[in-house]
């Protein structure tokens, strides 16, 4: 029904001694066993798993692991582990005949090799989005996170602020990574794989949803602009935490020119590869750029990162 946690597991080899027995581990499924996530000040809608019957999805799913374990010489254990958990949902949702299931869980781009061993057909679609956009969404993320935290250990009673949140430099560096190893696989598999740019999604979302049908060889579908969750209207996760019935076109969120000519010099080239120029001319140096510290960054990588930003666009102006 959306993002599950659980199939991380097998794709990563975090397993125990028994794969099925760690896979349903009450640790491993919270959303689905415990059949409901409440509200909190990270998730303001409350998710209700309570029409779906865990014990019949991992009867179902064991039962299968267990008569193709020995007989899919094609599959590794995890690929068939999730193939297992599939049939499983399908099951336990009345859709025992399907031609198509979906993951939906970030750092996939890193196990594609895998996948693809184990499902030759199967496609991929990766979302970017503007890292610095992107970090300070995540940024939200970990502030609401560690305030519920906070307020469940007692440590505080004050209201969640969210006025200045930040860019991450861990954030550009994980985003830096994904996009060498998504673009390394679509050389490889050009045909399995579609590349989709977030804010091209939001300004045309019916033009990019029409590119995605296609590129999965499916009809077009109304649903394809309406999210729905577990068969009903679905109003999104928004980080400001707003109510919504289709696919959001918020302005992106205003980044200070210093900030900006940090991400720059960490990140400019890849970015610009990418078709993410400037919004507004860069400084060829910014003082308060040079001499100040992204969270998560070193003197060592920032000092290396600003002084071969500055060459770079030396030399370009003397072009």
């Amino acid at each position: 029904p959306e993002q599950c946690p659980y199939l991380k597991f097998p794709v990563n080899g975090i397993i125990g001694d028994d794969l099925l027995q760690s896979l349903f581990q009450a640790n491993k499924l919270p959303r689905f066993h415990n059949q409901q996530i409440p509200a909190d000040m990270v998730n303001k809608e409350k998710k209700d798993y309570c029409g779906l019957d865990y014990r019949q999805f991992s009867r179902s799913a064991t039962t299968f692991f267990r008569c193709h374990e020995n007989s899919v010489p094609d599959l590794s254990l995890a690929g068939l582990a999730l193939l297992a958990l599939m049939h499983g949902f399908a099951d336990v949702t009345g859709r025992k005949e399907f031609k198509r299931w979906v993951l939906k869980k970030p750092k996939y781009e890193f196990h594609i090799q895998n996948i693809i061993n184990d499902f030759p057909k199967a496609k991929l679609i990766y979302l970017l989005r503007n890292p610095a956009q992107s970090s300070i969404s995540r940024s939200i993320k970990r502030k609401k996170k560690e305030h519920v935290k906070n307020v469940q250990a007692g440590l505080t009673n004050d209201q969640l602020r969210l006025d200045k949140p930040g860019v991450n430099f861990s954030d550009l560096h994980e985003w830096k990574q994904s996009v060498s190893k998504i673009k390394l696989f679509q050389k490889k598999y050009p045909s399995q794989i579609l590349i989709v740019r977030y804010e091209d999604l939001t300004q045309r979302p019916k033009d990019i949803m029409t590119e995605v049908a296609v590129f999965l060889g499916i009809g077009w579908q109304s649903s394809l602009l309406t999210p729905t969750f577990m068969g009903k209207p679905w109003a999104g996760n928004s980080m400001r935490d707003k109510k919504f019935s289709a696919v959001e076109k918020n302005p992106p969120r205003m980044i200070p020119i210093h900030t900006q000519w940090q991400v720059q010099s960490i990140l400019g080239r890849t970015m610009n590869d990418w078709g993410y120029i400037p919004e507004v001319q860069i400084p060829r140096i910014n003082i308060r750029g040079f001499f100040s510290l992204l969270p998560g960054e070193n003197w060592k990588t920032a000092t290396r990162s600003r002084i071969s930003f500055i060459l770079r666009n030396r030399s370009k102006h003397q072009r």
